[in-house]
């Protein structure tokens, strides 16, 4: 006969199966395995065998032994996929027992987020973002709704996504940037821990993947021009004539500036 018992292993699952000879009399038995699905790897073990398909073993009279089937569902199956597994404990071709074993992926969400670049976000001030790239993987056998947010920043700094991914499949990866623009005249040396969050869902069901950077403002060179005049004097002026107008030079950088202003 054969009796289900259950343990529990970190590789895979670990199935113990308990043969018995419930006869009078010392037996034989040739142990076979056989999976529906043969790409699905399996193994038993019984006193120091091994293998895929089957095993010899000689019980005493009302003695009982377990064989221990390692079942591995490959890493790229998905949600709801199946097999099943047959044990087969034989002693002649008319003699037999079969016991049969299912197995049925569960739900596995999994989502992690990375830098591409290692070290600090250095954020120089100007007209121009500094971008930051990163990577979703799914790592897990659902495919996956992305939402995308960050911790609060500092006043007056701009964070945003650019275009992020809205999904990503099965075992699969999509590049993610981020956009930092610090506000102008921030101190050099300005830095803070900006969280990095997505969202993946799959049929009601969640999961969050979590990113801290070090954001940091370097010594920045940075100018604005302006005038407080809504007219443009300078536009048109008639031969001979001649125009004024004011502007003002505001260092917008962290550090004194120097240089030369020129007309083109």
């Amino acid at each position: 006969g054969i009796r289900d018992s259950v343990a529990s292993r970190g590789l895979g699952d670990v199935y113990k199966r308990q043969i018995s000879n419930n006869g009078n009399t010392d037996m034989d038995f040739t142990v076979s395995l056989e999976r529906g699905n043969p790409a699905w790897a399996a193994q038993m073990s019984y006193d120091g065998q091994t293998s895929s398909t089957n095993l010899a073993m000689n019980l005493q009279a009302g003695q009982s032994a377990d064989v221990e089937l390692m079942l591995l569902v490959p890493e790229t199956a998905r949600e709801g996929n199946s097999n099943t597994y047959t044990l087969r404990v034989e002693h002649t071709s008319q003699f037999f027992t079969l016991n049969t074993t299912s197995l049925v992926v569960s739900d596995n969400l999994a989502v992690d987020l990375v830098k591409v670049d290692e070290g600090v976000v250095s954020a120089a001030i100007g007209n121009n973002f500094t971008f930051v790239n990163l990577i979703v993987f799914n790592t897990g056998n659902a495919v996956l709704d992305l939402e995308w947010s960050s911790g609060l920043a500092p006043n007056g700094w701009t964070i945003n996504y650019a275009n992020p991914p809205t999904s990503v499949d099965v075992l699969n990866q999509a590049n993610v940037v981020l956009a930092i623009r610090p506000p102008n005249q921030t101190d050099a040396g300005t830095g803070f821990d900006l969280p990095l969050y997505v969202n993946a869902s799959n049929a009601g069901r969640y999961v969050t993947g979590e990113l801290t950077i070090r954001v940091e403002v370097p010594t920045s060179d940075y100018a604005g021009i302006s005038t407080d005049s809504t007219e443009a004097p300078l536009l048109f002026i008639p031969r001979g004539g001649s125009g004024q107008q004011v502007f003002g030079l505001v260092n917008e950088g962290n550090q004194p500036l120097s240089g030369t202003l020129s007309v083109e």
